[in-house]
């Protein structure tokens, strides 16, 4: 299975990026469509890895891009 794990940066006042899971493949500035709580948002992706951070907490899936 192709896992990714990306940073990304929605329009929101926390002034952070969050960690999503892609299950295809995506490069840093692609806009992604993602949930954030109860709602849905797009973000542009600012970082991409390969591996999992366990520092980082996953937000949840992207839904697509």
């Amino acid at each position: 299975m192709f896992l990714k794990y990306a940073q990304i940066l929605l329009p929101n006042a926390l002034n952070e990026d969050f960690t999503y899971l892609a299950e295809f493949e995506i490069a840093i500035g692609d806009i992604a469509y993602v949930e954030f709580g109860r709602q849905k948002l797009w973000g542009l992706i600012v970082e991409v890895n390969n591996s999992y951070n366990l520092n980082l907490d996953i937000n949840s899936h992207i839904i697509f891009h």
